[in-house]
């Protein structure tokens, strides 16, 4: 173990490439210098925190799974999950077709759900933002539909799902949250793009973006978005080259600014015009 015997805390500015801000981790003579790299946790006061305190640090608590609990929720919870386990760019979590055993839930950072259409073709499902579940579709068929990868180095949590539903006998909360969260995710699988135009789609998919980092406490202004354009176009279903010439038509409107993975929403309601978004989700 790490220990600091000298300095009462100092203020480390750890930059994470997804750029979800600088967070400011307290040390602690207690604690190991490992377990403290967790970016996504707000961390008020290490004296005072235990092993069964950790969902309610998180900042993404109020919409993941152990949204509500108690503590004697949280605490059975938290002993059958592994929790801030962090992983480089291009790490995979699971394969299509792997057999089913977890859920995972994104900590911090950015992953891409994919699969392989019947030519051998990735074809993007969908961007897993921090407190989102990946491998629900996995339940029914008890087999991975998706291939988790990060896009830039992230953390999650894991919690097996047979242990799962065995403290959900327990503890109703916990399934009940988890209902919830497959029912918005059905919900959000009718909302496609298939009716749009491309300009709208892309307009659209920007603002959607926006609004789940707003959720999530940070800037739906600006941020930075480690996906490619290459998987944007794939997740829109449209060539690269138009993407990027739409790109450029939005920035040229003063709706948008991009670049280096910097996007900037300069007129949100131009935005909100342009994706034909009649009122806020």
């Amino acid at each position: 173990m790490i220990l600091i015997n000298f300095i009462e805390f100092l203020i480390l500015l750890l930059h994470l490439r997804l750029d979800f801000g600088i967070i400011y981790l307290n040390f602690n003579r207690k604690y190991q210098l490992s377990n403290l790299i967790q970016p996504n946790l707000i961390l008020k006061d290490f004296k005072t925190r235990t092993p069964e305190s950790r969902c309610q640090l998180c900042a993404v608590n109020s919409i993941c799974l152990p949204s509500g609990l108690s503590k004697d929720e949280l605490c059975e919870l938290e002993n059958i999950m592994t929790t801030s386990k962090v992983v480089d760019k291009n790490s995979q979590l699971f394969n299509d077709g792997e057999k089913f055993h977890s859920l995972y839930i994104v900590h911090s950072g950015m992953f891409k759900n994919s699969s392989l259409d019947e030519n051998g073709k990735e074809r993007i499902l969908r961007f897993s933002l921090p407190g989102e579940i990946m491998g629900l579709d996995g339940i029914h068929a008890e087999s991975y539909q998706s291939t988790a990868i990060a896009l830039t180095t992230s953390s999650y949590c894991k919690i097996p799902f047979n242990q799962l539903l065995d403290v959900s006998e327990d503890f109703p909360i916990i399934q009940r949250n988890l209902l919830k969260i497959m029912s918005k995710e059905i919900y959000s699988n009718k909302k496609t793009y298939i009716d749009l135009g491309s300009t709208a789609k892309l307009a659209l998919f920007i603002f959607n973006i926006s609004q789940r980092f707003k959720k999530r406490g940070y800037s739906e202004k600006e941020f930075y978005l480690p996906i490619s354009q290459r998987d944007i176009a794939n997740y829109l279903g449209m060539a690269e080259e138009t993407l990027s010439r739409i790109f450029k038509k939005l920035q040229k409107l003063g709706a948008v600014n991009y670049k280096k993975h910097i996007l900037t929403v300069v007129n949100q309601q131009q935005l909100k015009e342009i994706a034909q978004v009649s009122s806020p989700e």
